[in-house]
């Protein structure tokens, strides 16, 4: 099968793990699960759940600013990425599953704290599975503690750059893999 997915599941799978999130209380020590690598990891998990939920209204929430803002506003983002879903769902194809791994780089861009996130998707498509590799592009204001995503995919983009001016040269970024379609048996 050639896998061809049409642009609703490539808005869907790489511009919906974006997201901007804030913890709600902020602890005051300096432990492990403080460091910026953790934190970043912490919230792209919370955006990857919230993708395979289909919690758009979260994803919205938690999507960074200018990205939202090109979408046409918060609305237009849930509205855009609820009936993608639901075309897809129509054509058999469905999350399964999202999950992260270890931040990979954290680096400094101006005032802003840049990282590395991987992550893998599975969807159910017709006639089998994809396997999806990615990674998100984590950007923080505050040294930290606070993160937006990009999907990485999208951070190869020149539009993206433009929109992260200080995105630091010595930030590596994966190369884009192309998706893996296992047939059912």
């Amino acid at each position: 099968m050639t896998v061809r997915l049409g642009s609703s599941l490539i808005l869907l799978a790489f511009c919906v793990p974006t997201g901007t999130a804030e913890d709600k209380q902020p602890k005051k020590d300096t432990s492990s699960e403080d460091k910026p690598e953790i934190v970043a990891k912490r919230k792209a998990q919370e955006v990857a759940q919230a993708t395979v939920k289909g919690e758009f209204g979260k994803l919205a929430d938690l999507t960074y600013p200018k990205v939202v803002e090109e979408m046409g506003g918060r609305d237009r983002m849930i509205a855009v990425l609820k009936n993608s879903l639901e075309g897809m769902n129509k054509k058999g194809y469905e999350f399964r599953s999202a999950k992260v791994g270890k931040t990979a780089q954290v680096v400094a861009g101006g005032e802003n704290l840049f990282a590395v996130v991987p992550f893998d998707m599975e969807m159910k498509v017709p006639g089998g599975s994809l396997a999806i590799k990615s990674f998100m592009l984590g950007i923080s204001p505050d040294k930290g503690k606070t993160w937006s995503f990009i999907n990485g995919d999208k951070a190869q983009d020149s539009n993206v750059r433009k929109m992260l001016p200080n995105l630091p040269a010595e930030l590596k970024l994966p190369k884009k893999e192309q998706p893996v379609f296992r047939k059912d048996e």
